[in-house]
């Protein structure tokens, strides 16, 4: 490992370098976090369609849950 002195000129660069790495790795797990954030969210709203189209060829609400993952609430507040 390379070590400076503390009036050495490469120092406050090598600073600025980390920080800007450091910041952008944060960015970047943001961004994965609201990616699956977002997947999550539609794999809810495909299980929501798929208990409104068993709602209406009448399957009952415990068939529903089991297939769907989705609580008694959720599926009796289908429309």
């Amino acid at each position: 490992m390379i070590t400076f002195q503390k009036n050495c000129i490469a120092k406050p660069v090598l600073d600025h370098l980390y920080s800007y790495f450091r910041t952008r790795h944060r960015t970047r797990q943001g961004i994965e976090i609201g990616i699956e954030q977002g997947m999550e969210r539609g794999r809810h709203q495909e299980a929501l369609e798929i208990a409104r189209a068993m709602k209406k060829d009448q399957f009952s609400i415990e068939q529903i849950s089991k297939l769907t993952k989705l609580s008694f609430e959720e599926i009796e507040a289908l429309v």
